[in-house]
């Protein structure tokens, strides 16, 4: 988990570095949290400020076998239909 500013971003420990260089956020890496512990918890979408207000709902956390852990954050949306 990063902390940025009083938000936490939850980003894979091995792609952290790397999505900070990337993103030029200054961040300080808090606890380490299995992918496990996380199924089932809810978030906010880091972009639901810029959605309709009916598109402003809390997401799920789900678990996959398709994330891949050479890039991005280690954690992947997926949007049905």
């Amino acid at each position: 988990m990063l902390e940025t500013g009083g938000q936490y971003l939850i980003v894979a420990d091995k792609l952290a570095d790397a999505f900070l260089a990337a993103t030029g956020l200054e961040a300080v890496k808090g606890a380490l949290i299995p992918g496990e512990k996380l199924v089932g918890l809810k978030y906010a979408h880091c972009l639901a400020p810029h959605l309709p207000v009916h598109r402003r709902f809390p997401r799920q956390v789900i678990s996959t076998d398709f994330v891949d852990m050479s890039t991005g954050t280690g954690i992947v949306h997926i949007a049905p239909g």
